[in-house]
């Protein structure tokens, strides 16, 4: 829930009704107010993503479902799952590089991954 620009989708997007609001960055606007009363910052990023067609590409053979894994096989689609990494990595850093010091990051959704091998993150 930060101002990202990775994706139209985002709590600033000019299509939520909270985007006009002084405090419609909630990360900063929370990270700011507990760096004031001396807290550290943890955040929660999730890897899995369905709002973006690089993890669940409308039409493709696991698409048809909600399940938790990308709607495609990153074996036969390898060019999707790597820009789907870029995505990721990008919005990780935004995360970590625009909202001052991160004393944790968790990463949630480990299946969110190339066959055995852990997503290069």
């Amino acid at each position: 829930m930060w101002d990202t620009h990775t994706t139209d989708y985002r709590i600033t997007g000019k299509d939520t009704p909270f985007h006009t609001h002084k405090y419609a960055d909630i990360c900063r606007v929370l990270f700011d107010a507990f760096r004031a009363k001396g807290l550290g910052i943890s955040a929660y990023f999730s890897k899995a993503d369905w709002h973006t067609p690089y993890y669940w590409a409308p039409g493709m053979e696991r698409g048809s479902h909600m399940w938790r894994g990308p709607s495609y096989d990153p074996h036969k689609y390898p060019w999707l799952w790597e820009k789907f990494v870029e995505f990721t990595h990008e919005q990780i850093m935004e995360l970590l590089t625009n909202y001052g010091r991160i004393e944790c990051l968790w990463l949630d959704a480990g299946w969110v991954r190339e066959g055995r091998h852990g997503q290069d993150i």
